[in-house]
């Protein structure tokens, strides 16, 4: 008699689909040693002692180019004592908030890192995408176009500062500094897809309840005729997943367990991002960087809302399914534990409890950013 035998696939251990939909950014936080966790051979593990050492390097190494740049370029504004006070508080702040990053990117929230990434895993198995290819190429096309992104900018950047620089010692204090943006920069764009991420999840499910309802009613769903993405994901969703038979308050509930966790461990990132805004009001030399924070941004709170609105969309699919079967049954009671999943606990991309991200918040940041701006010229001028 011949007996199946089951193969034990350990828990830190990512599929293929998604390790490629994350191994360009995974490669490039490597090297500059921010990677918050280990994927080689498709395992999670904390990152090595030689890889936190890396880090530790690459900090005192640039700690290095900052005092030079401090000693050979800054001080040459000393005759002008405003100049030099702000020069100088600003790049001892900027290299404070870069060496914090690191150190909490790499030596604190390790176990909470691995366990996110395994949840990320976890979600795709119980949903059964972790092997569709189609679904996973387009996270990674996404992450290789952003890694594209920063490494044109960093490039330019520091290119530009070297045909224009007066001297050597400019150039390293713009590398310097070129390396510390890159580095909060990077995680914040990785912060944004993989709120793209779980826009993609919450979008599936909803394709999941919009195929059933189709069925009995005329259906047009909020973002149907607006992105040709939602008609590619309600023909993915038809060929693999059946309302009927799939588990789709489980999946809201796990998606929301991920978020969570995201959400705790990313919050931050929005920290730095403030910091930085306020930070650039007076560097003439930090405009290409201030532009590229901006852009991606706007591009984070645009994913924030969208990751809003969908989840309005899966609340009003679950009022539809439960108007189509008044009487109690097994959809019914479904859709009602996945509007209550939703309404017990909102998920919105929240900071420390004191803001919440969304369209408008970088309104409101650029709105800050003004008035400074606004009061230094009056006080400079009238």
């Amino acid at each position: 008699m011949n007996t199946r035998v089951r193969e034990y696939v350990p828990k830190n251990y990512i599929s293929s689909g998604l390790y490629k939909s994350f191994a360009s950014f995974c490669f490039l936080q490597m090297i500059m040693g921010s990677c918050r966790v280990d994927t080689r051979n498709r395992y999670v593990t904390h990152p090595s002692s030689y890889q936190k050492a890396f880090s530790i390097l690459i900090i005192i190494s640039t700690g290095c180019m900052y005092a030079i740049g401090q000693v050979n370029y800054i001080t040459r504004y000393r005759d002008e004592y405003t100049l030099y006070l702000l020069g100088s508080t600003l790049l001892i702040s900027h290299y404070t908030c870069y060496v914090i990053n690191i150190l909490q990117l790499r030596f604190f929230n390790n176990d909470t890192n691995v366990k996110f990434v395994i949840k990320m895993q976890e979600i795709d198995r119980l949903m059964k995408i972790d092997r569709n290819k189609r679904f996973n190429d387009i996270l990674r096309k996404l992450n290789n176009a952003a890694v594209l992104f920063l490494l044109f900018a960093f490039s330019l950047y520091v290119g530009s500062a070297a045909y224009g620089a007066s001297s050597g010692t400019a150039v390293v204090l713009t590398a310097a500094s070129g390396i510390g943006e890159s580095i909060m920069l990077a995680d914040l764009v990785l912060c944004s897809n993989i709120i793209q991420y779980f826009i993609m999840r919450i979008r599936f499910v909803n394709s999941i309840i919009a195929n059933h309802l189709k069925e009995h009613c005329a259906l047009e769903t909020q973002f149907e005729h607006c992105f040709k993405f939602n008609i590619f994901m309600r023909k993915l969703a038809a060929k693999t997943h059946d309302f009927r038979s799939c588990n789709t308050d489980v999946y809201i509930k796990e998606i929301m367990k991920g978020f969570y966790q995201f959400n705790n461990l990313y919050q931050s990132q929005e920290t730095f991002l403030i910091l930085q805004k306020l930070e650039y009001v007076d560097i003439v030399i930090m405009t290409g960087f201030l532009v590229s924070n901006v852009v991606m941004a706007v591009l984070m709170c645009t994913r924030c809302e969208i990751y809003t609105k969908e989840i309005k969309e899966t609340k009003n699919l679950c009022i539809a399914v439960m108007s189509i079967y008044v009487d109690d049954g097994p959809l019914r009671a479904k859709s009602k534990d996945m509007l209550h999943i939703l309404e017990a606990k909102p998920p919105k991309f929240v900071v420390y409890d004191i803001w919440e991200i969304e369209a408008a918040f970088i309104i409101h940041i650029l709105s800050i950013v003004t008035a400074v701006i606004v009061t230094l010229l009056q006080l400079a001028f009238l």
